[in-house]
């Protein structure tokens, strides 16, 4: 994090009435032994830039105002096993150098039990609510998973830029070692078709797991599939305009799965794109919101817990509490159900291979999947 030169006094008064929680706001002045008599938050906002700050004081206003990312998202490409010592190769023959203008660096990490992973370093420039404080270093910690048939490079995305980063990273790699060509694929809706883009979701939601129950689908997006060949009008139960012109919706409710208008639109030129669920472990009051979405700008699978807590058992029933697990807890679990996810997505996508009623116009081999691409 750098800070190039002082913020305007209003930018600062803007920063703290605005973008500050009340808490921050008192601490940040107390720290610096200054006391303000108000009821508002602009009050002490406005006290606040009347004062000349050291550097190390708006570093500590910049952190504060970026805030700690408490839930975690994760992303993943996946490599066939003999791959990985070329990756390793590649890396390690970059190992150290700044390799762009963000100042990109690469850092591979052995582990006592002989697995590795890498890490990338960078400087990311963005306009701040403090515009002159927009350069903040990023690190991404890429592991390496094996599983049965492939290898999965995982990594969290904590900055808006860091899936970017790892892509555009390996296109590099790529691009400069011509002899080698990694087959890195991700999990992308583009290769189903239509019927197997719902029995994806349909059948993580039937999924038995041992520590979490599926308990309802809080949120689900739709998207409409505009290479249908044989487009259908909505049941006459529907409005025939009540789906004209939409492309993408995102439906929120309980039981979602059950509701009739989903079924519905589903069986005509709509697929799910995302789904949030609650569940709740199987052997203590915890809970968490899961989810799991396509995103397509850039175009990748995110999975992330969006929110957890625990019940507490009232007069009036049940009050939830909310709390943040640690994050190794939260990547044991997001980690878990991305791979059962990816195991549904794999089976469906090999049956399509094997299929001759799927023309291969329609699918992308794994084997011919490049990174990728914002």
């Amino acid at each position: 994090m750098q800070l190039k030169r002082y913020p305007h006094k209003l930018s600062l008064k803007k920063a703290m009435s605005n973008y500050m929680n009340w808490t921050d706001v008192f601490e940040l002045l107390r720290s610096k032994g200054i006391l303000v008599s108000g009821f508002k938050k602009s009050d002490y906002a406005k006290t606040g830039m009347d004062f000349y700050f050291s550097r190390e004081t708006y570093l500590d206003l910049k952190r504060r105002l970026d805030g700690e990312i408490n839930y975690i998202k994760s992303s993943r490409f996946y490599i066939p096993k003999n791959q990985l010592n070329h990756l390793k190769e590649c890396l390690d023959s970059i190992s150290g150098k700044k390799i762009d203008e963000d100042d990109t660096c690469v850092k591979l990490i052995g582990k006592a039990d002989g697995s590795w992973s890498f890490q990338i370093t960078y400087n990311e420039v963005k306009p701040g609510m403090i515009s002159l404080l927009d350069t903040t270093e990023r690190k991404i910690e890429v592991n390496i998973n094996d599983h049965d048939d492939v290898a999965s490079l995982d990594f969290n995305i904590a900055g808006t830029h860091d899936h970017k980063k790892v892509t555009q990273l390996l296109a590099k790699i790529q691009e400069e070692y011509k002899e080698i060509k990694f087959k890195l694929s991700d999990i992308e809706l583009k290769k189903l078709s239509k019927t197997s883009r719902i029995r994806l979701f349909d059948e993580f939601f039937q999924l038995e797991d041992s520590e979490w129950e599926l308990k309802k689908i809080l949120k689900l997006k739709v998207n409409r599939d505009n290479n249908s060949n044989n487009p259908t009008e909505p049941p006459e139960a529907l409005n025939k305009d009540l789906l004209k012109g939409i492309n993408t919706a995102l439906l929120h409710g309980e039981n979602l799965i059950d509701n009739e208008f989903i079924k519905n639109i589903t069986k005509d030129d709509f697929y799910f794109t995302m789904a949030s669920m609650r569940y709740d472990h199987r052997d203590s009051p915890d809970y968490i919101d899961f989810s799991i979405e396509f995103k397509s700008r850039p175009e990748r699978f995110e999975a992330k817990i969006t929110g957890s807590g625990e019940y507490e058992a009232t007069e009036k029933g049940y009050t939830e509490n909310k709390k943040v697990f640690p994050k190794d807890r939260q990547d044991h679990i997001i980690f878990k159900f991305q791979n059962e996810f990816y195991q549904i997505y794999n089976f469906l996508l090999s049956q399509e291979k094997n299929s001759i009623s799927i023309s291969e116009n329609e699918i992308h081999f794994f084997d011919e999947t490049a990174v990728s691409e914002e």
